[in-house]
């Protein structure tokens, strides 16, 4: 499946998933010609979405930003499989699945550095210092094909290796404790 001109947020849209900021990364990407195109989905529901629409309002993205949610499974992957990057603004994730399903669909993650997710879930994503940062990775992923393919393929490999060593991991732990 070919990839469109799509900037993907999957999550519950609560403030500790800061949904606002993915909103103001992508006002900041449209602010380069070479992204000009580009369309957003928001992928969720939650308590913040009054606050999230607002955002939307303020940078005059409503013809630009698609929010969804209640979609199957299938669906979502479709989402991933379609979209070029994942932007991840949660302040804290517990396991972070969005990330990996993100990467095992071949579609690279921008998260903030600032956030509590496992070390392990983002070691094939791309930190970002702030919205602005995050913008500008973004630009310059979606803009060196190469740099697209090689976060591709690291995401890929790292979502499907992702937990292999747990059992082993769990057969220690359980070994030393018996």
């Amino acid at each position: 499946m070919e990839k469109e001109d799509l900037v993907l947020f999957v999550g519950s849209i609560y403030k500790r998933k800061r949904p606002v900021l993915a909103v103001d990364a992508f006002n900041h990407m449209l602010e380069h010609d070479d992204l000009a195109g580009y369309r957003m989905i928001l992928c969720g529901k939650g308590s913040a979405m009054p606050d999230v629409k607002k955002r939307i309002r303020e940078c005059g993205l409503d013809e630009s930003i698609d929010i969804i949610n209640n979609i199957s499974e299938d669906e979502l992957r479709d989402l991933y499989n379609r979209s070029k990057i994942l932007l991840n603004t949660s302040s804290l994730e517990g396991l972070g699945i969005t990330t990996l399903e993100s990467q095992r669909c071949g579609t690279p993650v921008l998260y903030l550095g600032d956030a509590d997710i496992p070390a392990e879930v983002v070691a094939a994503a791309v930190p970002c210092e702030n919205v602005e940062d995050m913008a500008r990775q973004a630009l310059r992923i979606l803009t060196d094909e190469m740099e697209m393919e090689r976060l591709a393929r690291s995401g890929i490999e790292h979502a499907n290796n992702f937990g292999k060593d747990c059992p082993e991991k769990m057969e220690k732990v359980y070994g030393k404790l018996l």
